[in-house]
């Protein structure tokens, strides 16, 4: 895997995530409350086919 592809499936899978977890902080700590629910994948906690790029970043997610 080049470098390039796992910049690319990790900015996809992981800090997607945590930008858009981000954008919502501030309203949520505004309102003094909320809940965050993230999806993640069974190769975060289960290896399979997935490069590891992809298991590594919905590692991350469920981190």
């Amino acid at each position: 895997m080049s470098e390039d592809d796992w910049h690319a499936t990790v900015h996809a899978n992981f800090t997607s995530t945590f930008l858009v977890l981000k954008s919502f902080l501030p309203g949520m700590r505004e309102r003094g409350s909320g809940s965050i629910i993230t999806m993640s994948s069974l190769a975060a906690r289960t290896p399979t086919g997935a490069s590891a790029a992809y298991t590594a970043a919905k590692a991350g997610v469920v981190g």
